[in-house]
């Protein structure tokens, strides 16, 4: 079974390259921020000002490198940087662009298609920031496009035991039957039955075992013995398959939402930028 794993110690996305991009994000934004307050414009700081007008465009840059990271960073066989830099990247420049924003606008907001720009940018964000909980709780292995070879095999080996087992259940006494049934319990693969079921499959317990076994004829205690292993490999396949899975569907989720939430970024951030410059 797939268990999420602490990252703390270990280098991930958050923390890349001893924080890498943090780093790099901090020292821009504080360059950024130390120009606006010099700045003293007559009329009040606002997106209408030479330094809001240059803190959008270097926004809208961030956006759109943000846009070009998140296509960039599924490109695996890419030689330049490595997956965990590029989403280091996309986390990190997200996260300070949220502060760049209210700069570039001189904190004014209201009910106008800026604010709902700004609006779809900080869901984009927070979704993402969901996205991040399971690329460090989870294998990137798993989490990759790579994964599903993996889970083809999981599923082949686990149909496998499931066969071999089955056909131990073609004759002998109804406890026989029964104990081989109880060791070969059936796959599931529907999204429901991995997403929300509360227990994974397991073992009725070995003592049990023992006693259903020692009241069999000696010829089925035989078979029930070297079938027990095989059970127990299935339950071990079925439970990792389970893991490996559920991790692939709450991806799919995931991307539901953060894809359609950074398309209508991009609409409104465009509306914004032609409303500006039809009004100017």
């Amino acid at each position: 079974m797939v268990k999420s794993r602490p990252m703390i110690g270990k280098e991930n996305i958050i923390n890349y390259l001893d924080f890498r991009w943090f780093k790099f994000n901090l020292i821009f934004f504080g360059l950024l921020l130390g120009f606006y307050f010099l700045d003293d414009p007559l009329a009040g700081r606002d997106g209408a000002t030479f330094v809001g007008y240059t803190y959008g465009v270097v926004a809208t840059l961030g956006i759109i490198l943000l846009m070009y990271l998140g296509i960039r960073k599924r490109a695996y066989a890419s030689n330049l940087g490595t997956l965990k830099g590029w989403v280091s990247a996309h986390i990190w420049i997200g996260l300070f662009l949220v502060l760049i924003v209210p700069l570039h606008s001189g904190f004014q907001f209201g009910m106008n298609v800026h604010s709902l720009a700004y609006g779809f940018m900080l869901a984009t964000i927070v979704s993402g920031v969901w996205g991040t909980y399971y690329y460090l709780q989870y294998p990137s292995e798993i989490l990759s496009n790579r994964g599903g070879d993996s889970l083809k095999d999981l599923l082949t080996n686990i149909r496998t035991i499931e066969s071999d087992l089955q056909q131990l259940e073609k004759g002998g006494s109804n406890q026989f039957l029964s104990l081989i049934s109880s060791l070969n319990p059936p796959i599931e693969t529907r999204f429901s039955r991995v997403i929300f079921a509360s227990k994974r499959p397991q073992l009725i317990s070995n003592q049990k075992i023992q006693e259903l076994i020692l009241e069999l004829s000696t010829e089925e205690q035989e078979v029930c013995l070297k079938a027990l292993g095989r059970g127990k490999e299935k339950i071990r396949l079925m439970n990792q398959f389970y893991g490996e899975i559920g991790a692939h569907y709450r991806l799919k989720i995931w991307l539901f939402f953060h894809l359609p939430l950074s398309f209508g970024l991009l609409i409104t951030l465009g509306i914004h930028i032609f409303s500006v410059f039809y009004y100017l």
